[in-house]
C-alpha cells in the first residue's frame, strides 16, 4: 500500500513560485522542478519539465522513457532561453519511480530525494551544485534543464523500501533545514501525510528559508 501527496507554497523573495511538481500514484511518478532564472522565467521552465511528465505518465512509464522526458525539456527549455532572449532560464529536476521492487531516481541539478525510516535518512540524488557563500539557498547550480544542449542526467536505482517514506523537495526545503531535522518531521507519528507536507515548509520559513518551498511524501507500507 502507498499514499503519496504533494505541496507547494512561494517563498518571500519571489513574486511568484518558481516550482512545479508533478505526481501520477497510478504510474508510480513523481517529480519536483525548480525554475532558475527568476519570475517568469523560472516558472515557463519548471512548468516545461512538468508538461513533459504529465504526458508521460498517461502512458507506459519506463526507464527509457524518464530519460527522454528529461532529454526533451532540456531541448525545449534550451531553445526557449534561446529564441525569447531569457538567458539563464532553466530548471532543476528530480524524479522517482517505482517499478515492482525497483526504485529508480534520476534528477539533474539540487532538488533531492531522500529515503526515510526509523534507522535514519539517506539522500538518493546527487546534488549538481556547490556552496557560494554561508547564506540560506546558498547553492550554485552547476548542471540544469535548459542550461546546455546536451544534459548529463544522475540515474540510480534502489531496492524499493517496504516502511518509512520516500520525499522529494526543492532547495527551499533542503537549504534551510539539516537531514535530521527533515528525517523528524517526517516521522512525526502525530501529523498526518499532508500535515508534514505542511510542517517541512513551516519550519523551512522559520529557519530562515526565503525561496519557493515544494515537497512531495510518500508513505510506503507493507500490506
Amino acid at each position: 500500500m502507498r499514499k503519496a501527496l504533494g505541496y507547494s507554497k512561494k517563498g518571500s523573495k519571489s513574486d511568484e513560485n518558481e516550482d512545479s511538481f508533478f505526481l501520477s500514484p497510478a504510474s508510480s511518478l513523481f517529480v519536483v522542478a525548480d525554475g532558475v532564472g527568476g519570475g517568469p522565467d523560472g516558472k515557463q521552465a519548471s512548468q516545461s519539465v512538468i508538461a513533459e511528465f504529465a504526458a508521460l505518465g498517461q502512458g507506459t512509464v519506463s526507464h527509457e522513457r524518464i530519460a527522454h522526458a528529461i532529454e526533451s525539456a532540456n531541448q525545449k527549455v534550451y531553445s526557449q532561453a534561446r529564441e525569447q532572449g531569457k538567458q539563464g532560464m532553466a530548471s532543476t529536476v528530480v524524479a522517482a519511480w517505482i517499478a515492482e521492487s525497483r526504485l529508480e531516481v534520476f534528477n539533474v541539478g539540487d532538488s533531492r530525494a531522500y529515503r526515510i525510516d526509523e534507522s535514519g535518512i539517506t539522500q538518493l540524488s546527487v546534488d549538481h551544485s556547490h556552496v557560494n557563500g554561508d547564506a540560506v539557498s546558498r547553492n550554485k547550480i552547476t548542471n540544469a534543464v535548459g542550461i546546455r544542449k546536451e544534459i548529463r542526467i544522475e540515474v540510480a536505482s534502489f531496492e524499493v523500501p517496504k516502511r518509512g517514506y520516500l520525499l522529494l523537495v526543492s532547495d527551499g526545503i533542503s537549504d534551510p533545514l539539516t537531514d535530521e531535522r527533515i528525517r523528524a518531521e517526517v516521522l512525526r507519528s502525530d501529523l498526518s501525510l499532508f500535515e508534514k507536507c505542511l510542517v517541512l515548509t513551516s519550519e523551512a520559513e522559520n529557519h530562515g528559508g526565503r525561496d519557493d518551498k515544494t515537497v512531495i511524501l510518500i508513505a510506503n507500507e507493507s500490506p
